[in-house]
């Protein structure tokens, strides 16, 4: 059985509203008062956020952010490639939807030979 890696996302750059870096710390306060000790289990690793832009002017005003979020990405999917390529399953926990491409490209470039999705 592989080992699972928790990957730790907080960016919410990509977010229609603020809070998005909250679902992690949620997630973990919610397994506590539960009892689970889900998150003592998995080794974790928090991925740099760059959230500190929210404050600063925006640059890019059809694309907000975009090269932080570039930046974010490409953490993400490096983490995931290196969980990957060390023999370990990457759960990325983020409340970001922007989140899931970086997600998807670490896969691919762990495994660039392989189709991703499902094939019925």
């Amino acid at each position: 059985m592989r080992r699972i890696k928790l990957l730790e996302v907080r960016s919410e750059l990509g977010a229609g509203t603020r809070g998005a870096s909250l679902g992690v710390d949620a997630l973990k306060v919610a397994c506590l008062n539960k009892g689970s000790d889900y998150f003592r289990r998995f080794n974790s690793v928090s991925v740099p956020d760059l959230n500190h832009v929210l404050f600063e002017k925006n640059h890019f005003p059809k694309a907000k952010h975009i090269d932080s979020i570039y930046t974010v990405q490409k953490g993400i999917a490096s983490a995931v490639e290196q969980t990957l390529r060390f023999g370990e399953f990457p759960l990325v926990l983020a409340g970001d939807h922007s989140n899931a491409s970086a997600t998807i490209a670490g896969i691919k470039a762990a495994y660039p030979t392989k189709r991703s999705g499902w094939c019925g």
